[in-house]
Parts: C-alpha cells; structure tokens; sequence
C-alpha cells in the first residue's frame, strides 16, 4: 500500500546529469550566439540605413551637379568667355582710339617732339599688348568652348552615371546583405529554440526519472497481458540493473475501483451496444455480484490464439476491495431477442455453402448468413423452412 507522492521506483541520474550540464552549456552558448546575432544584426541594419543614405545623397549630389552644370555652371563658364573676349576687344579698340586722338592732338599742338614720341610710343606699345591680349582670349575661348567646357560637361554627366551605377550596385549588394542576414539570424534563432527544446527535454526526462505514487492505492510489480500478471516477480530488479525502453515495471491499482474487460469474438462483439448492461460476478468470490454498463470502445480487432478478439470494457463502480487486478469473473449480457430467424447449425455453413439433401441427392447450395450464437446461425437467403442440411457440411 503507497500513499500519494510516495516514491514508487527511482532510475540512476549520473548519465542523465552529465547530459543535462552538456545540454545547458548548449544552451549558454546558443542564448550567447544568438544575443550576438541579435546585436549585430542591429548594428547592421544601422550601417545599411547610413550607407543607403550616403548613397542616395552621393546620387542626389550628382543629378544636382549635372542640373546645375546644364542650367548654371555650364552657361556661365561659355557667357565669361565671351565677356573676357569681348572686354578683350573693348580693350584693344579703346587704345586704338586713343592712340588715334593722341596723334591728332600731339600734331596741332606745339609740344616737343621728345615729348609726343614718348606719349605715342606708349600708346602703341599699349595698344600692342591689347592685341596680343585679345589673341590669347581668342584662343582661350576657342579652347573653352572646344575643349574644356565638353570635358568638364562629359565629367559631370558621367558622374552622374557613375553615381547611378554605384547606387544600382549597393541596393543588389544590399539586398543579398540583407536575405543573408536573416538566414544567418533564423539559423542561429533555431540552433537557439532547438538548444532549449533539448534542455527542456532533458529537464523534463531528469523529473521522470523519480516515479511517484499518482495517488493512494496499491502498488504491484509486473503488469496484466491478457488477464495474466507479467513481470511480478520482485527479485528481477535490483540496483544497478537496466531496464528496457516502453517496459511496465510496476502497476498502481485503486482497491475498489476497477472495470472488467471482457475479450469477445467478433459474432458476439457487435451484437453488444454501448451502454447495454452487464451481470458481473468474480469468480473467486461468486457470492458478489456487480451490475456494469458497456463502454463504447474502438471496433479493433486484436490477435490471439483464438483467433481475433474485440476487447469490451465493462465499468461497475465501486467494487469489493478484496479484488485485485487480474482476477477472473463471469459475465452475462443479455443482447436483443429476434423472431422468426431461420436457423442451422454453425457446422452445416462452409464457405458460405450448406449441403442441401435433395430427394436421394446430396447437393451443395449458396447461402447468405447473418447472426449468431456461436452453435446456431441465422440463414438471410438461400434456404427455406423445412429444407434438410447435413448438420456437417462438406468441405
């Protein structure tokens, strides 16, 4: 007799503790990998938001630069050109018209000629300088216009394509950075769940590994197979021995609380009804008798020397506490009487065949069966009242 929460049977945890630490170093360095993961995933994604607007900006700069070249920049560079040469030429002609009002003036006045060659040499000698100057902007302006100003233009816009290209290149990069990141994220995130779910598992095998009483009751070595005790034998555990998976080693009964299952062949299963009642009485105490219900139970078959059984429970109450598992008792169910049920013996069908004897001849006849009791059968079709069967069909 155990009580509830009495240890019942208690398996070795060495090997089962040396997994469990291993387990749950796992777990430290998955929770670690994936704190890590977490953290550089977000370091990342900071990264990328920069870089994403650093590149977008590097674009916008471009396009900027080529609007501003085509519109500001551009047509300014080629307008100064033109004022440069035409301040050039304003130059050039100036001193031409002064050196032409020099020489009318210096000829109607009475100045010394030392004075007036001084005054017009350098009015050439300006005039000189400003054409050469006015050559140089022409040709300076030629080359601008020629040379420069498409190079500078083609570098803008090129730049620009550039930027493009480059933009282009950091959204695929990117893209790829980014499915990569959360594959490498959900890897580790699983490796972390799976890591838990092994501690989780070992923990809870840990607990199992101390078997305790359910409840009150009383607590047998063994288990029941068909009716009969298995295993009982106490001595067949000892410390230190294994025991194999699945294997029943004890078996807690509550005394008074029992059902009895009742293995029936399948003529006389599926006459049975859930809910129909049933007359039990134990065997060794014949003197108790119990009335029980049937259960409703799957309608699977199970193999045994006898061919296949159907396994009926029958559900009693509260029982005699003398009785223990794996008693025997007697069961009758009365099943639903029919009339009028044209009957043979069980031995006169073979195959669904009767030897029919008809006149001095013995003849072989179909027939098609329903119930039975086990000796007699019911014939559906086939024969009629009054035909005569052997009581032995042939084979």
């Amino acid at each position: 007799a155990v009580k509830k929460g009495d240890t019942l049977l208690e398996i070795d945890s060495a090997a089962i503790k040396r997994q469990l630490a291993a387990v749950e170093n796992e777990a430290l360095v998955a929770r670690a990998n994936l704190a890590r993961a977490e953290a550089d995933a977000k370091v990342t994604e900071q990264a990328d938001a920069l870089a994403a607007r650093q590149q977008e900006d590097a674009l916008k700069e471009a396009q900027d630069g080529v609007k501003w070249f085509d519109n500001v920049d551009g047509p300014h560079m080629l307008k100064q050109v033109d004022l440069l040469l035409q301040q050039s030429q304003n130059q050039v002609n100036d001193e031409q018209d002064e050196l032409d009002q020099l020489k009318k003036m210096y000829k109607g006045e009475e100045l010394t000629v030392a004075t007036a060659d001084i005054v017009v040499k350098r009015a050439v000698r300006n005039l000189e300088l400003a054409k050469t100057v006015f050559g140089m902007q022409q040709e300076r302006a030629n080359k601008i216009r020629t040379f420069s100003y498409p190079i500078t233009k083609q570098r803008i816009h090129d730049a620009l394509e550039a930027a493009k290209e480059q933009y282009a290149l950091y959204q695929t990069a990117n893209a790829q950075s980014k499915v990569l990141r959360q594959t490498g994220l959900a890897a580790v995130r699983a490796g972390a769940a799976a890591a838990e779910l092994r501690l989780s598992d070992i923990k809870a095998d840990s607990e199992k590994l101390t078997v305790r009483a359910p409840a009150d009751g009383v607590v047998s070595y063994g288990q029941i197979v068909g009716g009969n005790w298995q295993g009982g034998d106490a001595r067949a555990l000892r410390v230190g021995e294994k025991v194999a998976a699945q294997a029943v080693l004890l078996t807690l009964y509550t005394p008074g609380r029992m059902r009895v299952v009742a293995d029936l062949p399948e003529t006389r299963f599926f006459a049975v009804q859930p809910g129909q009642k049933a007359s039990v009485s134990p065997v060794a105490y014949p003197e108790l008798k119990y009335e029980g219900m049937c259960d409703a139970v799957p309608r699977t078959a199970a193999g045994s020397g006898a061919g296949a059984v159907y396994a009926q429970t029958i559900s009693t109450g509260d029982v005699d506490t003398r009785l223990v598992p794996g008693m025997k008792a007697q069961v009758h169910m009365d099943v639903p009487l029919v009339d009028n049920v044209l009957l043979v013996p069980t031995t006169a069908v073979a195959n669904s065949t009767v030897s029919l004897k008809v006149g001095d001849n013995i003849e072989s006849r179909h027939v098609m069966t329903g119930r039975s009791d086990g000796k007699m059968i019911e014939v559906i079709s086939g024969l009629r009242d009054g035909d005569e069967v052997l009581t032995q069909a042939k084979q």
